[in-house]
Formats: C-alpha cells, sequence, structure tokens
C-alpha cells in the first residue's frame, strides 16, 4: 500500500506591509507555518520572537517559515514592537 498526504489547499493572505502573499510560494518547499493570535498575545510574541531568532537555522535546513494571525493590519503593525527585540520578524 502506498500512500501520501492530501495537497494543502491554496490560500492567500497579506504581508505586514499590506502585500498579497500566496501559499503558491511554497510548493515543493518545506514549510512551517507559525499561527499567533496577535501582538497583544505576551505568549505568541516569545513563540515568534524564537523563531525569528532561529529563522537562519531554519532556512540553512530547508524550512521556509510563515508567521498567520487573524489580527486585522492596523493592530499587526504593531508586530515589531512586541518582538523581544524590537524588530520585524524575518519572514512573512
Amino acid at each position: 500500500m502506498h500512500w501520501s498526504p492530501p495537497a494543502a489547499p491554496g490560500w492567500e493572505a497579506l504581508t505586514l506591509d499590506g502585500q498579497p502573499w500566496q501559499s503558491s510560494a511554497l510548493v515543493g518547499k518545506n514549510h512551517l507555518l507559525i499561527f499567533y493570535l496577535g501582538s497583544a498575545c505576551t505568549h505568541c510574541m516569545e513563540q515568534v520572537s524564537a523563531f525569528a531568532k532561529a529563522a537562519a537555522d531554519f532556512e540553512k535546513a530547508g524550512i521556509h517559515l510563515t508567521a498567520v494571525t487573524t489580527e486585522p493590519m492596523s493592530l499587526a503593525g504593531r508586530l515589531a514592537e512586541q518582538m523581544s527585540d524590537k524588530k520585524m520578524p524575518p519572514f512573512p
């Protein structure tokens, strides 16, 4: 018996600078989606900060990181303020 996982459905979102970003950019690549509640969630920001610090290691291993939130764009721009190093993460 041979099994392979089904293809994930396509999706589109906006980057923090308002540009459209499509999941098709990930086809054929290893990727890790980081879902977080928003910039007001302290625990979430700790996790996003930890992934941001390790982003280069993930890239070296061939794993692309993408952070996803349902937070409104008007609030999502505050992400850098809540990061431990006060910088935007190096991934969409």
